[in-house]
């Protein structure tokens, strides 16, 4: 039984629930599909261990199974088409929550073509043809699939973001059911560094930040940094030979530097921390509660000016 694209959205609309109960009619009103296509759907998915087992609407996604097949799958299983300049729903760079925090690039953003829609871009083929209608009714849906479409076709760096936002958004319980509900010897193993140094018991020793403060200091205020913090790892003092450096931007009032700078300020930045890369937001990306949760605990000042 071959997974079909339907298939992922359907997954995602269920990972924004949480652990709210759900009904294949309730799902498939909220997505504009048929009753029968959400049926068949959660079949494939608990057959390509995506989803538990169930007869019933009481099935959830395997989290860690399906933010796998997000992160190394979904592009190659379901490339997006490109089209004309039309009117739409910004997708991936361009739609929350990888607007707050990546600098558009100068051209026509991705737009899913909608007659709703109020942006004008390139047309990036959504996984399915009533997504823009139930994006537009569920914010959390929408940046699910915005991430997911920023993993399909997007730059480097996009890629890398949206990773750590669906990481961040698929890591914990939240009332969907795990990877470990399933036998061990059915379970897919997550690839990524983490899980790699988990499946050999073994943990990565924490390295010391090194920053160079008077080359911090002339890059804030070239930039009219009013105040720069720390967090992520390298704030909770468990850096890694890969972790990149998290850095949180406060531009002061009277600064012509915007969220539009950062692009540059991420090439010249690592050299102030011994040349590790940078990944710089702002504090708008603490309307996301998701963000906002795993961010604030860890901040920590490093420049006032």
């Amino acid at each position: 039984m071959i997974l079909k694209p339907q298939d992922v959205v359907i997954l995602l609309k269920l990972v924004a629930l949480g652990p709210r109960p759900w009904t294949f009619q309730s799902v498939a009103m909220e997505l504009s599909i048929s009753q029968s296509e959400v049926h068949a759907g959660v079949r494939r998915a608990v057959t390509a261990r995506l989803m538990t087992d169930a007869a019933t609407a009481s099935g959830r996604p395997v989290r860690a199974a399906l933010l796998e097949f997000l992160v190394h799958g979904v592009k190659y299983a379901y490339p997006p088409g490109r089209g004309h300049i039309t009117g739409g729903v910004p997708t991936g760079y361009a739609a929350p929550p990888l607007n707050k925090v990546i600098a558009p690039p100068g051209d026509p953003p991705p737009v899913w073509p909608h007659a709703g829609g109020s942006v004008r871009g390139y047309a990036f083929a959504p996984l399915y043809r009533t997504v823009p209608q139930a994006a537009l009714r569920d914010s959390q849906l929408y940046e699910l699939l915005a991430l997911v479409d920023a993993i399909r076709d997007g730059r480097a760096h996009e890629c890398d973001v949206a990773v750590r936002e669906l990481e961040s958004r698929l890591g914990g319980d939240g009332g969907i059911t795990q990877a470990a509900s399933q036998p061990a010897a059915a379970r897919p193993a997550l690839h990524s560094p983490a899980a790699s140094r988990a499946s050999k018991g073994s943990k990565p020793v924490a390295q010391k930040l090194r920053i160079s403060q008077t080359r911090l200091a002339a890059l804030c205020r070239k930039y009219g940094i009013a105040k720069l913090s720390l967090f992520g790892s390298a704030s909770r003092g468990e850096l890694t030979p890969e972790s990149d450096v998290n850095l949180m931007v406060e531009f002061s009032s009277g600064s012509s530097a915007s969220r539009f700078d950062i692009a540059p300020m991420q090439d010249e930045f690592p050299a102030a921390f011994g040349g590790r890369e940078v990944d710089i937001v702002t504090p708008e990306i603490l309307l996301d509660p998701f963000r906002r949760d795993s961010i604030v605990p860890d901040l920590k000042p490093i420049y006032e000016a």
